[in-house]
């Protein structure tokens, strides 16, 4: 999703639906979760971990990126606090 141009919280947000999805079927089926790769096939937990690795970790320069917004951002708004205290709202 971020190569996508959507937000780091977008992003979390979609997986954790994704998420709840597994977790409400394996609870109404009774039965436990068994973790598979892309094609479906079952993996070791190992496994599993790789594949997150190669395929789903987020590049350096993009978490750099939306780092870099997210400071400017709260320095900014730090900025418009400080001169609504100082003279208020003239």
């Amino acid at each position: 999703m971020m190569h996508k141009g959507k937000h780091h919280l977008q992003a979390v947000c979609a997986c954790a639906t994704h998420l709840l999805d597994r977790v409400y079927v394996v609870l109404k089926e009774e039965r436990p979760d068994e973790l598979r790769d892309v094609d479906g096939q079952p993996v070791t937990r190992q496994e599993a971990r790789a594949i997150c690795r190669e395929r789903y970790q987020v590049p350096d320069d993009i978490r750099q990126r939306t780092n870099v917004r997210h400071r400017k951002a709260r320095r900014e708004e730090k900025t418009e606090r400080r001169y609504r205290r100082r003279y208020g709202d003239r």
